[in-house]
């Protein structure tokens, strides 16, 4: 027979995936709704025994989820909150990728609030990590790229317009020329170098 953990876990994966179905179809409100259900139903767990593996995996996955939605609502302050309690499970399970991936989020988020320093250290975070995960993953151009906007953001130009041009030059796919391209294009727009923005605009 099932215990009232079981009970509790089912019902929260059922909320989970609701949530998920929810977000495909861009009703965020009615996503986020079940992602806090569902996190209240897998936390209320803890009062009942310690969480498995398995459940404590799933927790850190609905707190990625909510971050999601809230940094796409520039709710950032709780987005980086979801985050921060997401990656205490993920170390304890040596789970790098989600590590590597929620720290590029996370310095985004601080990036956004301007709050460059704490940006800065959750990339380079994230690129220790992909060093020792794997240095040839194509997440270290998103990690450059966004070290270059924030620097653009910052005032800078020389460096990052340096840098984003290298890594077009050097990329053979088109969807990461393309995110590269939009850099250099926004950097020669404020540089008043219309002619240059516009072709990479229209890469």
């Amino acid at each position: 027979y099932p215990t009232n953990k079981d009970v509790l876990y089912q019902n929260s994966r059922v909320r989970y995936y609701r949530g998920v179905a929810e977000e495909e179809h861009e009703n965020y409100k009615k996503a986020f709704i079940n992602y806090l259900e569902s996190l209240e139903q897998i936390e209320s767990i803890s009062a009942l025994q310690s969480r498995n593996n398995e459940i404590a995996h799933f927790n850190a996955l609905v707190y990625v989820r909510l971050s999601d939605i809230l940094y796409w609502l520039d709710v950032y302050e709780a987005g980086i909150e979801c985050l921060e309690k997401a990656n205490k499970i993920f170390e304890s399970e040596n789970n790098q990728r989600a590590l590597i991936r929620n720290n590029i989020m996370i310095a985004m988020m601080y990036g956004h609030n301007y709050d460059y320093d704490k940006s800065f250290k959750h990339l380079n975070t994230a690129d220790s990590l992909l060093m020792d995960y794997d240095k040839d993953s194509p997440l270290k151009y998103d990690i450059e790229r966004i070290k270059a906007s924030i620097l653009f953001e910052m005032g800078y130009y020389e460096e990052p317009l340096s840098r984003m041009l290298n890594q077009y030059n050097t990329l053979e796919s088109s969807n990461l020329k393309m995110e590269a391209a939009g850099v250099i294009g926004d950097i020669y727009y404020s540089l008043g170098i219309l002619d240059s923005a516009l072709y990479y605009f229209l890469f």
